[in-house]
Formats: C-alpha cells, sequence, structure tokens
C-alpha cells in the first residue's frame, strides 16, 4: 500500500509534543510512513516562556528516535506563521507531492490503530467523492442500540487527527471572498448550520478577524460541496490539549468536547450512508443556548 506521510504540527508545547510522538511511535506502520514536522517560529521574543517552551520544543524535535519512522523530515519556521498558515503551508506542500495527507496537531494522542485506519480509509473512499475528509475523533454522544456499522457520515469536519486527498483540499476556499453573499444568504446559512449551531457564527468571527482559524474554511467548503466526514463510533484519538495551554482552549470546549477514546478500537471500514438518528444526536453537543442565540442575533445586527 502507497501510504500516506505524516503531518505534524508543534509549536511551544513540548510536554504535549512528546507524548503525541510516543503515541504515535507505537502504530505498527509508523516505521512505513514518512512524518514531516513543521514546528512554528516564536510569535514574541520578548515573552522568555514561550521562547523557552519553543526552544525546548526543538530540542526534543532534535533527539528524536528516527528508526521508530521510515524517515523524519522537521521543518522549522524561522519566523512565526500561526496555526492557520503554518497548516494551510505544509499541507498544500505536502499534499502536491503525495496526492493524500494524514494530519495531527502537537496535542492529538493517537491509539496504536490510527495509522491502520486512516490509511485504509484513504484507499476506500478515495474514489467517493462526497467524503471531504477521515476523523479520528467522535464527539460523545448517545449512539442507537440498533445502528450496526463502526463509522459514520456527518457534515462537520473536525481537525483533531484527519486526513484528506488533493482533489479535496484543493476546493477548500481560505480566502472566502464573497462572504457578503453568505450573509446574506438565508439558505447558505442553514445549509451550513447542519452540522451545528455553532458554525456560522465562527465563520462570521474570522471573517471578522475576531478568531484564526483555519477548519472553519474547511467546515464550509465541504458544506458547500455537499461533502461529508467519516467519524468512527469511538474516539481513537484523545486531544490533551483542552488544559488552556493551547490558542483555542477553554473550560467550554472541555465540556463540549469530550470524548469516547478507544485505545483498542479499530474501526471496520466499508460503505455508509447518512443516518439522521445520528445527526439529530450530535447536533446537541453543538446546540447553542438560548441566551447565546440572542447574543449572536444582536452581534449581527450590530456588525459586531
Amino acid at each position: 500500500m502507497n501510504l500516506a506521510p505524516i503531518l505534524l504540527f508543534t509549536y511551544n508545547r513540548p510536554w504535549h509534543t512528546e507524548k503525541t510522538l510516543k503515541a504515535l511511535a507505537k502504530n505498527s506502520l509508523a516505521k512505513k510512513s514518512h512524518l514531516y514536522i513543521f514546528c512554528d517560529g516564536i510569535k514574541n521574543y520578548q515573552n522568555q516562556k514561550e521562547t523557552q517552551k519553543n526552544d525546548e520544543v526543538k530540542k526534543l524535535l532534535s533527539k528524536i528516535d528516527k528508526s521508530q519512522f521510515k524517515k523524519v523530515t522537521i521543518c522549522e519556521a524561522k519566523e512565526n506563521k500561526g496555526l492557520k498558515n503554518s497548516i494551510i503551508n505544509g499541507v498544500t506542500k505536502i499534499i502536491s507531492q503525495y496526492q493524500k495527507v494524514i494530519v495531527i496537531e502537537d496535542d492529538i494522542v493517537v491509539n496504536p490503530y490510527f495509522l491502520d485506519f486512516m490509511n485504509d480509509a484513504l484507499l476506500f473512499y478515495e474514489n467517493d467523492k462526497k467524503i471531504f475528509s477521515l476523523s479520528g475523533y467522535c464527539p460523545s454522544f448517545r449512539l442507537s442500540k440498533d445502528y450496526q456499522k463502526e463509522l459514520f457520515l456527518f457534515y462537520r469536519f473536525s481537525s483533531w487527527g484527519w486526513a484528506t486527498w488533493l482533489d479535496r483540499w484543493e476546493k477548500i476556499n481560505f480566502n472566502l471572498e464573497n462572504f457578503l453573499q453568505i450573509k446574506k444568504n438565508k439558505y447558505l446559512k442553514k445549509s451550513f448550520n447542519r452540522g451545528g449551531d455553532d458554525l456560522y457564527d465562527m465563520l462570521y468571527d474570522q471573517q471578522m478577524g475576531k478568531i484564526d482559524s483555519w477548519a472553519i474554511y474547511f467546515c464550509y467548503s465541504q458544506s458547500l460541496n455537499n461533502g461529508f466526514t467519516i467519524y468512527p463510533i469511538k474516539s481513537i484519538v484523545q486531544n490533551i490539549g483542552l488544559d488552556n495551554c493551547g490558542t483555542h482552549t477553554s473550560k467550554i470546549k472541555q465540556k463540549y468536547f469530550r470524548s469516547n477514546f478507544d485505545k483498542k478500537f479499530l474501526p471496520k471500514i466499508e460503505n455508509l450512508q447518512l443516518n439522521k438518528k445520528i445527526v439529530k444526536e450530535i447536533l446537541k453537543c453543538y446546540k447553542l443556548n438560548f441566551f447565546l442565540k440572542i447574543k449572536k442575533k444582536i452581534k449581527y445586527f450590530l456588525n459586531l
């Protein structure tokens, strides 16, 4: 099998990075996979703690046991690109060479079968153009007892351990010049929010410069193309970064994004159809309460 390269994005979290690398190396396919590590540059050299943590990450990367992988390529940025630009540039560069990629960030611990699942699924669903991406993460939701499959389809892209193909990646619009049209189009907004009440709100905040997210553009482009992400019924990844150490972490996210991480689970790959019961249950994970909805409407009205 032509294995997909693994892309790991790091910055200033040495403890998390070490855990991520150790878990990844326990995969049997690690020794057959090319690992690319992208380490971002310092954002603020006046911040001694930030500089020290970044140096610790670089020191950790310099000591990697490269025999655990087929090949290890470390790309250290001289200047700070930010997570969004780091991922867009890194994925674009590597996916053009391999036609597919597996991507994790420095706070994602994978189970020993993560690479098996991702590579097998990349091969199995390659020609199913409605599948835009694969996720190793699964939100914690109530699964119907009569559901017999180990994977399911959902509208929302997930950036916690994922994979995709070149032809899907090329459809992602990271500039969104026509946002004004989207803003005025109730159908587009409703269609986008099939993956959660919060999606259009995040896209709005991104366009207003309030957040710095690349994943929301993937979500929107996937929605615009009527695409899906494939999820396992139990997580084969665990996010260890929900401790306020990262760019987009908070106690609220800890509450809503808990997952049922399974260290021994290898999902069975097969043809899938959208299951409305599952969609209904997962949407509860992303449902905004009454007060947040009112706040959101006021924000849009005032263009805050």
